[in-house]
């Protein structure tokens, strides 16, 4: 009797540590993503220190401290012309969330634009240009400002730059 009940309590003690013990995840450690700093994604497309820190800068001011799965959308090399195409905070572009737009002009960014953003002031989608120091022909302003909106993401409302 005392070894039934013995087996009993090793049982119950078993089952009791195995329900303690965390689910197994979907994910591996090794395939789980890693997720990068604003900085480390611009490093990545290779802008100098210098360079990201005035980038993300300018991110920052207009309401953007975090971004993922940055993309090529056009160009061929961040010594030329190209736009970029990202998705902010925890959104998805593929699945229909807010795409942060992009450009750079000779290493320096010219431009930025939000899309998707779902304003709960106007219940709308809203699209919006948050920086810009592109003339009506495409080339760089010299020693302008360029800051147009700011995106509220806590609000969700894009109000102008003051």
């Amino acid at each position: 009797m005392k070894r039934v009940i013995a087996f009993m309590l090793l049982a119950i003690a078993v089952i009791l540590v195995g329900c303690g013990k965390a689910a197994p995840s979907d994910e591996s450690e090794e395939t789980k993503e890693e997720v990068k700093t604003m900085a480390e994604q611009f490093t990545e497309i290779g802008f100098t220190d210098e360079e990201v820190k005035k980038m993300q800068e300018i991110f920052t001011t207009v309401g953007i401290t975090e971004i993922s799965n940055i993309k090529a959308a056009v160009g061929d090399g961040i010594d030329k012309l190209q736009s970029f195409k990202c998705d902010m905070y925890d959104s998805t572009s593929d699945k229909g969330g807010v795409v942060v737009q992009f450009t750079i002009d000779k290493r320096q960014l010219c431009y930025i634009s939000v899309n998707g953003f779902y304003n709960t002031i106007t219940m709308q989608y809203d699209s919006a240009v948050l920086y810009d120091i592109l003339d009506e022909n495409g080339e760089i302003i010299p020693d302008t400002v360029g800051y147009k909106a700011v995106l509220d993401n806590e609000n969700k409302k894009i109000t102008p730059y003051e």
